[in-house]
């Protein structure tokens, strides 16, 4: 079931993706450095690109479909200009209308204007792939015949921060390079799935309706509340800035709380763990989880307003991952250094002096692209040798 769930949330993601990296990819205008890093990133799942070339094969069989022998410009103009000479003046029948209050549209007859024209079949192929986006989403809900869930993209580049107001009323900030989809209708379960990133959310309370965030294999479920969620390969951060939330870190069925399924995986695997502000767990890929940590709640707030970020015995992997995200920071880290626990205190404005002065303290060597700014964090060679 889990993965039939996992298959069917990111099959729904598939499509639309495709079609905007389609549009991009055929446009004109080049991709930022961002943007080709994220490129990189979709387009090296094997699932992601079949998905993109099924819609490329879709366009250009659309492509080759006959254009309709539409008349010229001028001939719509000489056309339109006899119509609206003829067209009745003073009428209080609304069903009688000037042609001038109809908005035409045509497709080129020539290819005179092929920029034009690349446009028209471009935003057709992405037209047809939202159709088939729609069609996956009312045949991809559990296999029941309920009305499909809507779902919103929320998403932003690295070193960009935005803050979303969702259906429901809630807000969500969103950290650089983080992307999350929302369902919060205005009855029934609200549900976000946090797909990477850091998002922090400020539910907005209801007696009736619950607000689950899905994040890798578990959920946090809060009522009306602040807290933090931060996605890593290895795990997942919660931390509570006010209210109360319940942290599943098995909890992989995004079908809203209180269904059988939710409560045979609630008794088969660990137990929940509610968390009161001040308070942070950090639940594993595996559905493990620590104990609550006390936090200080002005250092979480930190993290939002680009003030320094103290770090303690926290993966160096991560460490790079927040400053990439939130400092929007070129750096490369060798992956024997992933694990290695660093402390310390990070000023985001200053991240780049900091990484480089590590190689002071820990087994590490750093260089820097003089043209590009890059960073490089290597193991120490006497480090590798011992």
């Amino acid at each position: 079931m889990t993965t039939e769930r996992s298959n069917t949330t990111a099959g729904r993601r598939r499509v639309p993706e495709g079609a905007r990296w389609l549009v991009e990819r055929d446009s004109d205008r080049a991709l930022s450095p961002v943007e080709a890093r994220r490129w990189d990133r979709w387009s090296a799942d094997a699932d992601n690109m079949s998905e993109y070339h099924d819609l490329q094969q879709l366009c250009a069989q659309f492509r080759s479909l006959p254009r309709p022998d539409l008349p010229s410009d001028a001939e719509l103009h000489a056309d339109l200009s006899q119509d609206i000479d003829h067209a009745p003046r003073h009428t209080d029948d609304s069903s009688s209308r000037s042609v001038s209050d109809v908005a035409v549209i045509y497709f080129p007859k020539t290819a005179k204007t092929p920029r034009r024209a690349g446009r028209t079949v471009l935003a057709a192929c992405v037209a047809i792939a939202a159709i088939a986006a729609g069609i996956f989403l009312w045949h991809g809900q559990s296999g029941s015949n309920t009305q499909p869930a809507f779902w919103r993209q929320y998403s932003t580049s690295a070193g960009e921060q935005r803050q979303f107001e969702l259906e429901d009323g809630s807000t969500v900030n969103l950290a650089g390079d983080t992307s999350l989809e929302a369902h919060s209708p205005a009855q029934g379960p609200r549900t976000v799935v946090l797909q990477h990133g850091e998002a922090r959310f400020d539910v907005k309370h209801t007696a009736t309706q619950t607000f689950t965030v899905f994040a890798a294999k578990g959920s946090i479920q809060a009522t009306g509340t602040s807290f933090d969620v931060r996605s890593y390969p290895k795990r997942i951060y919660v931390t509570v800035t006010k209210g109360n939330v319940r942290v599943n870190p098995q909890s992989p069925l995004p079908g809203g709380p209180g269904t059988e399924n939710d409560r045979r995986i609630g008794e088969a695997g660990p137990k929940p763990i509610d968390l009161v502000p001040g308070q942070a767990v950090v639940y594993k890929m595996d559905g493990s989880a620590g104990a609550p940590q006390a936090v200080d709640i002005a250092q979480a707030n930190a993290r939002w307003s680009g003030g320094v970020i103290n770090y303690e015995a926290t993966p160096l992997r991560e460490i790079v991952e927040d400053i990439r995200r939130l400092a929007d920071r070129q750096i490369t880290l060798d992956p024997a250094l992933d694990d290695l626990e660093v402390s310390g205190a990070v000023n985001l404005k200053e991240a780049g002096d900091w990484l480089r002065t590590l190689q002071r303290y820990y087994p590490v060597e750093v260089s820097e692209d003089p043209r590009s700014h890059s960073l490089f964090i290597k193991p120490r060679r006497a480090f590798l040798d011992g």
